[in-house]
């Protein structure tokens, strides 16, 4: 931090700064947008000051935590009236989750949340928008900073899927599609996941003052161990069955995940000889809605990442039966850096550059029951070396690391710009 009060990292001889605007909580990750943002910025802050300033369950503490060398989450927990509207709003929306999209209208309720977030902002040379919601708050704690926006989906192509066709979700819908534009516009350095993201957010919000650039999701390849097939094969041969012991898909409490969780369940009927582990904060859904679920189901919920890398060592399937969503599926980078054979739908490859049958096996929801049972009988040589070739994928394009520092030398390059223009006003 600066020694000069209220003056940017940059100007006082340190390390560049950046404020970053979440909607949620960050630390531990256990969703795919936390681990995007803890994995990105803890690589970026390897060469930049980092505080992402987060937006927490009313029932959390506010908390300043170290989560990584020069990465920071200041923690603010929501008000009780803050939540009691978003519960409202969400009623009037058929319950679906809305805390983000609501935000632009409510987040003046959390009165602690905006205060630490011109805090942070004082000291910092670039402030991020993570997703759109957030971008008037933070453009109003904005001064000369550089401003950015990092665009883990399309969000409006996203929310049209989830909110309801009702007065109050088609209001939402218009105000999330208003704030995305906005924040295009404004930002002076756009991150999409993909370039297929990336295209979209051209045609839909187009022209831009600049093309968005690509920093894709990632995968810890140092963190997720390559368990290879021989090993594999032989917990499946002590088991003494024919067909994979255990397929595996992971998922969080969103609206593709959840469809495709309904779409896990009736394969499992089909195929009672194997058991289906769901893991991530969407195998919660049956029991809270009281659905009912299969024998060979196992929810085991939100884990730790020791219990999730036990899983990937140790499954003989991993299957991603998406096909609605926006931005690239980060569980296929772990389950191909993990060495877990994938069966996916071409949706859930999109954006990653995979062939099927080389990488992964891709084929339509109609034909998975079949699949499923067919990739038990390949040789062994087969999966071998579609798993090896996944995991050298993963390695030569998706490391946190690379995008890590590919991402931070064009936020060192665009800052540079920014602070020659300002020197010329």
């Amino acid at each position: 931090m600066s020694d000069q009060a209220g003056a940017p990292a940059s100007q006082a001889g340190e390390r560049p700064k950046i404020t970053v605007a979440v909607t949620f909580p960050v630390y531990p990750p256990r969703g795919g947008g936390q681990s995007r943002i803890f994995y990105l910025y803890r690589e970026i802050a390897r060469s930049f000051e980092v505080e992402l300033v987060t937006l927490a369950s009313v029932h959390d503490q506010a908390a300043t935590l170290e989560i990584a060398p020069g990465l920071r989450e200041i923690r603010v927990p929501k008000t009780p009236e803050h939540e009691r509207r978003e519960l409202r709003l969400s009623a009037r929306m058929g319950h679906v989750p809305v805390t983000d999209v609501v935000i632009p209208r409510i987040v003046h309720l959390t009165p602690d949340y905006l205060g630490a977030l011109h805090e942070s902002a004082k000291t910092s040379d670039v402030l991020i928008a993570c997703h759109p919601y957030l971008m008037h708050a933070l453009l109003d704690a904005r001064k000369d900073q550089m401003f950015a926006f990092e665009a883990q989906d399309v969000e409006a192509d996203l929310k049209a899927g989830i909110l309801p066709a009702n007065l109050t979700g088609l209001a939402f819908l218009a105000l999330t599609e208003a704030t995305e534009r906005d924040c295009c516009h404004r930002s002076q350095l756009t991150f999409a996941c993909s370039e297929q993201d990336a295209a979209i957010i051209e045609r839909k919000y187009g022209p831009l003052p600049t093309r968005p650039t690509v920093a894709p999701n990632g995968a810890d390849i140092e963190e997720i161990r390559f368990t290879d097939w021989a090993s594999r094969m032989q917990r499946r041969a002590c088991s003494g069955k024919t067909q994979p012991r255990k397929v595996l898909f992971i998922g969080s409490w969103h609206g593709p995940n959840i469809e495709s969780l309904f779409f896990v369940l009736e394969i499992a009927r089909r195929l009672p000889a194997i058991t289906f582990v769901i893991i991530g904060s969407v195998s919660a859904y049956p029991d809270y809605f009281q659905y009912s679920v299969p024998p060979n189901i196992t929810l085991a919920g939100a884990v730790t990442d020791e219990v999730k890398n036990q899983l990937l060592s140790s499954v003989d399937l991993a299957i991603n039966p998406m096909e609605h969503g926006s931005g690239t599926n980060l569980k296929m980078l772990d389950y191909m850096a993990a060495g877990v054979p994938v069966l996916t739908t071409s949706f859930g490859a999109r954006g990653l550059g995979l062939v099927s049958g080389k990488h992964v096996f891709i084929a339509d929801l109609i034909d998975f029951t079949d699949r499923i049972t067919a990739i038990a009988d390949l040789p062994c040589s087969t999966l071998d070396q579609l798993t090896r070739e996944a995991r050298q994928h993963v390695e030569r394009n998706f490391s946190w690391t690379l995008i890590g520092q590919k991402t931070a030398h064009t936020l060192h390059e665009t800052l540079r710009r920014h602070q020659r223009q300002l020197l010329n006003l």
